[in-house]
């Protein structure tokens, strides 16, 4: 999931060196995973992509569009071409040898991406509304999440989420 640390601040957070070598042992392995935000970035590094810096931070309720490939994907695809989200992110990440992009926004390119059974999301989509009120006061001042928009994302969030468990069940 999230967190305020990067992917390389390993030195004050040494427990991403570990991270790091376990997604790529669980990609390597056939491994379903799902990387959220800070996850996607790790699991993008761990398969040998670049962190970069966002042109710009992208925070608060916005959407993603699916790529050709995102609307073909079983996890993906079903939300529909325009899948409502939550950002929060500054960094952003190039897309490892191998993987297919799945979704954008007009922030930030690479906010989707699948490598074997493994997924990477720049964006929130596991947000509820109880997770919504805990949030808002670290979200920047002009960021609202109104009660509707956090429904919509938890609605499309919860049945993309069940359809990644369920694909990573059916594979065991």
């Amino acid at each position: 999931m999230g967190g305020p640390m990067g992917v390389g601040d390993t030195n004050a957070h040494p427990h991403l060196t570990a991270e790091l070598e376990l997604l790529a042992a669980a990609v390597a392995a056939d491994m379903p995973v799902l990387g959220v935000c800070l996850g996607a970035q790790l699991l993008a590094c761990a398969l040998g992509a670049e962190l970069l810096p966002a042109a710009t931070t992208e925070v608060g309720l916005g959407s993603v569009k699916l790529t050709l490939a995102g609307e073909r994907d079983g996890v993906l695809g079903p939300a529909g071409r325009e899948v409502p989200v939550l950002h929060w992110h500054q960094d952003t990440f190039t897309l490892p040898p191998g993987a297919e992009l799945l979704a954008s926004s007009e922030k930030c390119v690479n906010q989707a991406f699948r490598v074997r059974r493994a997924y990477g999301l720049q964006f929130h989509v596991e947000l509820d509304g109880t997770l919504a009120k805990s949030m808002q006061p670290h979200l920047p001042a002009d960021v609202a999440l109104s009660a509707e928009d956090v429904a919509r994302v938890e609605g499309v969030g919860s049945a993309l989420l069940g359809r990644f468990f369920d694909a990573a069940r059916s594979l065991r």
